[in-house]
């Protein structure tokens, strides 16, 4: 535990701290989650999946096949609010092309979990392995905390966002009608 909180004791109150807890994310998942080797984020910005914060490049090319597909499991995790557990034989029996990319990036066990703000996939937690993730209950509950931890750093970064939106809507608003009250007293 005291490993997993070294990890994540990081403010996420701007874009770059929440890309950064990305990254501690992701590098806390392959160093604590046995059989991961490779890990990264799914992020849904405008209907448009990227990756964020791998902890290897061939994760990228991976990743981008299955968008480039328009399916795959962390596409699936992300739309469907659902995580997905697949092997490469699953993987290439279902989407060869896709199954074709991860065994060329020596990939064969895939983990995708949903990351939930408001009650709404925006993405998901991708791990990887180069032989076979471990299917423990304190292992699936480490991969839960990890995504929960991430939904709820997005959700405050959008709350935030929110906020502060709203607070230099006010401002603006206040700073025109004092002006406003100001010319309409003159």
């Amino acid at each position: 535990m005291d490993r997993l909180q070294r990890h994540l004791d990081v403010a996420a109150p701007t874009p770059d701290r929440v890309i950064e807890l990305m990254t501690r994310c992701t590098g806390a998942a392959v160093e604590l989650v046995p059989g991961v080797h490779h890990a990264s984020v799914t992020a849904t910005l405008d209907n448009i999946p990227l990756t964020v914060a791998p902890t290897d490049p061939l994760l990228v090319a991976f990743d981008l096949a299955q968008y480039s597909f328009g399916e795959g499991p962390c596409l699936t995790a992300s739309r469907t609010g659902n995580s997905v557990r697949l092997s490469l034989d699953e993987l290439e029996a279902r989407r060869p092309v896709l199954g074709q990319t991860a065994r060329d990036a020596q990939l064969t066990d895939f983990l995708a979990v949903p990351l939930l703000v408001e009650q709404s996939s925006v993405g998901s937690l991708n791990l990887y392995s180069e032989n076979s993730i471990v299917h423990s209950i304190r292992d699936r509950d480490l991969v839960t905390a990890l995504a929960d931890y991430l939904g709820n750093a997005l959700e405050a970064a959008a709350h935030d966002q929110r906020q502060g939106q709203a607070a230099a809507a006010l401002r603006h608003a206040v700073g025109l009608g004092s002006t406003s009250s100001a010319q309409s007293a003159f």
